[in-house]
């Protein structure tokens, strides 16, 4: 458990108005809140600010989810946190412009079309060694900025909206438990051989073209479970003689081209912005989101990071106020990293306490 004198959380779900809950001798707030909270959390922050007694530092960070809820706000108090790296929308975006030569007579071009830069956000916290990074929302439609992420503490940097932040809680905490969750079903490479064994045989970056010698999407052509209706499919990459804890396990969603299965792909592909290098001769299990799994729950108490389930439609957010004292959470459809590690599988979920 988080030692609660140093460090206090707090949970909102279907707030009807943004409540600070801060507790004595606190005077530092790490705010998450989702897109439909977002312009009352700014209000709130800038009516803070204003009072004479007003706040040492804040922090806001808008993501996709918060505890599962679309609808939602989640408070951190401490004494101190201090930000070692940041980097404003405005670099960012001038980092990822192509540079034009000056002399060019070419006219330029407008790129009119709407672009999803969440790839290119980043919220990076450390709570007592718990280091979970998660990209942030896209806001457009609630406040007109891609994303949003600002700081308030007499800075050189208050008020200006941050792509990325890394941030450390300044305090004498440890994280001792993490437990993880997620909505994934194995599926046997091979129904009639559940216990076999199936190791990459040639690959090349993200793309793995055999397996135990035999073309990739052959297995999943000739698997009936695999075909018999429409499925996200994971491959898990492992050690056969490494054990590792279930949080450090590596899940990459199946990215399929143009051409589908068949002799025309005989490979396959894994998600590339979730690797980190090549898949290499590793052994490898299939696995696919079960919808029949329930979502993972939120616990009485923790830090609860998640790979937000995927929004089906607009629903305009309602629902019962609930409160949850001890409890902090943030979410993304992008899913978050955790020891170099990212989970990118819509339910994933890890909690530390």
């Amino acid at each position: 458990m988080i030692f609660r004198r140093s460090l206090s959380t707090f949970t909102t779900i279907n707030p009807n108005k943004v409540v600070f809950h801060q507790p004595l001798n606190h005077s530092s707030l790490i705010l998450i809140s989702t897109p439909s909270q977002l312009k009352r959390v700014i209000q709130r922050v800038s009516d803070e600010q204003s009072k004479s007694n007003k706040l040492n530092q804040i922090l806001v960070a808008c993501v996709d989810t918060i505890c599962g809820s679309r609808n939602a706000i989640s408070e951190l108090w401490t004494n101190k946190f201090s930000i070692i790296n940041h980097e404003t929308i405005g670099d960012r975006n001038e980092r990822l412009t192509p540079k034009k030569d000056a002399l060019s007579v070419n006219p330029v071009k407008f790129d009119k079309s709407w672009k999803n830069n969440t790839l290119h956000t980043l919220f990076d916290i450390n709570i007592g060694g718990f280091n979970p990074k998660i990209r942030l929302a896209n806001t457009l439609f609630a406040n007109g900025e891609e994303s949003t992420c600002f700081y308030v503490g007499n800075s050189s940097i208050d008020w200006f909206n941050l792509s990325s932040v890394k941030v450390i809680i300044d305090e004498n905490i440890k994280i001792s438990e993490k437990s993880y969750k997620n909505r994934l079903t194995e599926i046997p490479f091979e129904l009639n051989n559940p216990n076999g064994e199936y190791k990459i045989t040639s690959y090349e970056g993200n793309l793995i073209k055999s397996i135990n010698n035999q073309s990739t999407s052959g297995y999943l052509i000739d698997n009936a479970k695999v075909m018999d209706g429409k499925k996200d499919l994971y491959f898990k990459l492992y050690d056969a003689n490494t054990s590792i804890e279930p949080w450090n396990e590596e899940l990459y969603k199946l990215v399929v081209g143009g051409l589908g299965w068949g002799e025309k792909q005989a490979f396959l592909a894994v998600d590339p912005d979730a690797l980190n290098g090549d898949v290499g001769y590793r052994n490898v299990k299939l696995f696919y989101y079960d919808t029949q799994r329930g979502v993972p729950t939120i616990p009485e108490s923790g830090i609860v990071v998640e790979c937000s389930e995927k929004e089906e439609g607009f629903n305009e957010a309602s629902g019962e106020t609930v409160e949850m004292e001890g409890v902090f959470g943030m979410g993304s459809e992008e899913g978050f990293e955790v020891n170099g590690v990212w989970h990118r599988a819509n339910g994933e979920q890890i909690v530390a306490e």
